[in-house]
């Protein structure tokens, strides 16, 4: 039987700029991620990467859907895209500053048998 799990998959406030793996789709799993949320915690203007990398694959440019995205200080985006990732595909984020840009992403896992 199919099950299907709506909540907060993963939130993270990296503690450095390097990329780091938010969340990766569980084994015999889709997920539908329908949010990704980005704040700034800090008083200054930031950027943040966020990637969508398929299993099996190393991160590409092919894998941006934002490269350096811009966020006003004390300020919050919401990217509702209804991203759509199988098992083991992930997704990487990547803030200014280090752990002043928190990532929340809310969605869907489907779960088979």
């Amino acid at each position: 039987m199919t099950t299907m799990r709506y909540k907060i998959l993963a939130q993270a406030c990296p503690a450095n700029t390097a990329n780091v793996t938010l969340y990766t789709v569980p084994a015999n799993t889709n997920t539908i991620i329908s949010t990704l949320s980005v704040c700034n915690l800090s008083l200054n203007n930031k950027t943040y990467n966020v990637c969508a990398i398929p299993s099996g694959q190393v991160i590409d440019k092919k894998h941006f859907i934002a490269a350096n995205g811009a966020i006003a200080a004390y300020d919050s985006i919401a990217l509702t895209i209804g991203m759509t990732l199988g098992a083991n595909d992930s997704v990487v984020v990547a803030g200014q500053d280090g752990d002043n840009v928190a990532f929340t992403i809310f969605g869907t896992e489907i779960t088979e048998p």
